[in-house]
């Protein structure tokens, strides 16, 4: 599925837009927008296993080229999905009896999606994934919780349990490059991970959290501590710096990075295989929003997020146009006016002595106005710029 549009769809179950479920897919340039699902995962749920069907041969897999691939879900857009039970904008799972072939998850942005269950406002990886799930250069931005209904009342659950991506089973997958932020500051966590310090996660930035990252041991609070090697290791918590909201088009987050932002050439190489990084991972998500994407390794190194920051366009400066001066007004008045009505100016009177000075019929005027010794049609050209105007002097 290649730049399709899902927008306003419902399921009851899984999925508000799209299911997959055992499926080698290709998920790219699309958008998802306002979908809803009444189960898990507002736009998208995906079961990652490649479960193959045992009246089919995997020869037929493996015709397609994707033998040994999983999903491709890369450069969409999820915006304001809303589900139930986890997972505002994708629900991801797995079989454990199925093989699980690389997957990637890379240059997404996820903004203002919802969920009535806490756990996974954006994202939820309900189960474990081993090395071969890449998660890479994702953009969150305003992703909420919505309000319970407690017997009739509105509450709002804040803190640890409030998650925008929730990492449930112990699994060793690579989270690198990516953003989760807020426009503001908020009671929520950015990222809870159930087992500590199993995914290998680095040069991530979260950003405007009570709680950046906490797992069921240690809760994180700070730069100081954000990183816990041998697998978490340079993460920040600072401003990602993105454009003015609403500007570029946008009406809301803006979720691509300003010129100035600290972000630019400081992500950590992906090891995305080349088949890989040659065919879908070329442009930024620049490719949904404006049909053509800034090149994704622009720079000394990629950037962490979504947005690649690609050249700056100078726009071309107006040319300064020179005025031509024109010739000074001459005194182009050469029939004098008489009472009772002068004429001082340059008009048809003047124009038809000129006429008749070039045929030679009196009065032998002097309309040499350029003193180049000939009446010629240069001084007709000095005459029409005096057309009308006032004698020159006094």
């Amino acid at each position: 599925m290649i730049e399709n549009s899902f927008n306003g769809k419902c399921a009851s179950t899984l999925g508000g837009a799209v299911y997959l479920h055992h499926d080698q897919s290709i998920l790219r340039g699309n958008q998802f927008m306002s979908n809803q699902s009444l189960g898990a995962g507002g736009a998208l749920a995906s079961n990652l296993s490649v479960g193959f069907n045992t009246n089919k041969s995997n020869t037929t897999h493996e015709a397609k080229g994707f033998s040994n691939r999983g999903q491709f879900i890369i450069n969409n857009v999820f915006s304001f999905n809303r589900c139930f039970h986890g997972g505002g904008a994708m629900h991801l799972a797995r079989d454990y009896n199925d093989p699980f072939h690389a997957g990637y998850i890379a240059g997404n942005a996820f903004i203002r999606n919802e969920s009535y269950d806490f756990e996974g406002i954006g994202i939820l990886f309900r189960d474990s994934f081993g090395p071969d799930l890449h998660f890479l250069n994702n953009t969150f931005l305003d992703n909420h919780a919505l309000e319970k209904q407690e017997e009739g009342v509105p509450t709002t659950v804040t803190g640890p349990s409030n998650s925008v991506a929730y990492i449930a089973q112990d699994g060793s997958m690579e989270f690198k490059n990516n953003i989760i932020a807020n426009s503001f500051p908020i009671e929520a966590t950015g990222i809870h991970e159930v087992a500590p310090n199993s995914m290998s996660f680095t040069h991530n930035v979260i950003f405007n959290f009570n709680v950046p990252f906490v797992d069921d041991g240690t809760t994180v609070l700070t730069d100081a501590t954000l990183d816990s090697p041998p697998n978490h290791t340079e993460n920040l918590t600072i401003d990602p710096m993105f454009r003015p909201p609403s500007s570029d088009g946008f009406e809301g987050p803006n979720p691509r990075l300003s010129t100035n932002s600290t972000l630019i050439d400081s992500g950590t190489d992906i090891l995305v295989p080349p088949d890989v990084l040659g065919t879908f991972f070329l442009d930024d998500i620049d490719l949904v929003y404006f049909g053509i994407g800034d090149p994704r390794f622009f720079g000394d190194s990629i950037d962490i997020g979504a947005d690649e920051v690609g050249p700056v366009q100078t726009p071309t400066p107006t040319p300064t146009l020179t005025p031509i001066p024109l010739p000074t007004p001459i005194d182009c008045d050469v029939v004098l006016g008489t009472s009772p009505a002068p004429n001082p100016r340059c008009d048809s009177f003047d124009l038809l002595a000129i006429i008749q000075d070039r045929r030679g019929i009196p009065p032998n005027l002097d309309t040499d106005f350029n003193n180049d010794a000939k009446e010629d049609h240069l001084d007709l050209f000095l005459f029409s710029l005096g057309w009308l105007r006032d004698p020159v002097g006094p």
